[in-house]
């Protein structure tokens, strides 16, 4: 051929519909593949070229087809890979709930950040969660913390944050006791460790108090990731996780899901304990609590209490058949 190869590339596009005139394709016929098309496949235009075939030959023997992107293939849910309600590790959980429910993202909000011990790198996490932009604490342990104040309301403006971690006290314990101030050895090992309410009053009063205020923070349909443990104290059962539940429903947040951490151990209080009369708890809950009032009226539990009573008063009952 007389012409060089990128003149035979001229020539093959001057022949394609996208670049005809009008008046070229009243006489001639022309191609609807795109100069794309005939860039990714040079190969095949180059070998034309050399054995001496036409442009107009080139592309009416040309029967491109793009290929087809494989589409990557999630993994079959096993026992493996499926997320559970239970966990040893409690960066899995919070990992488990940043997918399922925060679209993979990190939390924005942690208003009990304390020394960040959900963050990070830490030794025996299987994840490392990454530190929320807003931190703050009642008893803030490092510089970067916001103080805040009990039944004080956040320094945060109305649904202006799209997810808050929480993970208040849950041991009843007086701060002023002889064996707490001079931290007598072996005595009050868990209150020491995790802080505490004193009366267990107080720690109603907290959750009631800071669910209803994160809920007021929270942008619509943002969550709040609420742990809790169950307790016992004077040899009472105080079901404090049972009791956020049921505040949750009060504010109307829509109870999304709740996990269980199981520990490996547990501090035991020997000095305390000489015959055992409730069972010792190994695990505390994360809940997944959404502002979200449509979704909630659906199943919220003070609703269904409400139904339940109305139902059976009345006769409007279901029955067996």
């Amino acid at each position: 051929m007389n012409f060089t190869f990128e003149e035979y590339i001229k020539d093959v596009k001057s022949q394609l519909e996208c670049n005809a005139s009008e008046e070229y394709k009243k006489k001639y016929v022309v191609y609807t593949y795109s100069n794309e098309d005939v860039d990714n496949n040079l190969d095949y235009f180059k070998k034309m070229y050399d054995d001496g075939y036409s442009a107009y030959k080139a592309l009416l023997l040309f029967s491109y087809k793009p290929k087809e992107e494989k589409v990557k293939k999630e993994p079959e849910l096993n026992n493996s890979n499926v997320i559970k309600n239970i966990s040893t590790d409690q960066s899995e959980i919070l990992k488990w709930i940043m997918d399922l429910y925060n679209d993979g993202q990190p939390f924005e909000c942690d208003i009990t950040a304390s020394e960040l011990k959900f963050y990070g790198k830490r030794q025996g996490n299987k994840y490392e969660i990454p530190v929320p932009k807003i931190l703050m604490d009642v008893f803030p342990m490092k510089d970067e913390i916001i103080k805040i104040t009990p039944f004080k309301k956040l320094p945060l403006e109305d649904n202006s944050v799209s997810s808050i971690v929480c993970d208040l006290p849950f041991v009843c314990s007086p701060k002023t006791c002889k064996s707490v101030v001079e931290k007598k050895e072996g005595s009050n090992l868990i209150s020491n460790r995790f802080s505490s309410w004193y009366p267990m009053q107080e720690g109603y009063e907290n959750i009631y108090w800071w669910i209803n205020e994160c809920k007021r923070v929270l942008k619509p349909n943002g969550i709040l990731v609420w742990k809790m443990q169950n307790s016992v104290s004077g040899g009472l059962q105080h079901l404090l996780s049972v009791f956020s539940a049921v505040c949750a429903a009060d504010a109307g947040l829509y109870i999304h899901d709740v996990f269980s951490l199981e520990a490996k151990a547990r501090l035991i209080s020997a000095s305390k304990i000489k015959k055992q009369q409730h069972a010792r708890k190994y695990t505390s809950d994360f809940w997944v609590l959404r502002k979200d009032p449509k979704r909630d009226i659906k199943t919220n539990i003070l609703i269904k209490l409400q139904e339940c009573k109305n139902n059976v008063y009345e006769g409007k009952v279901w029955e067996i058949k």
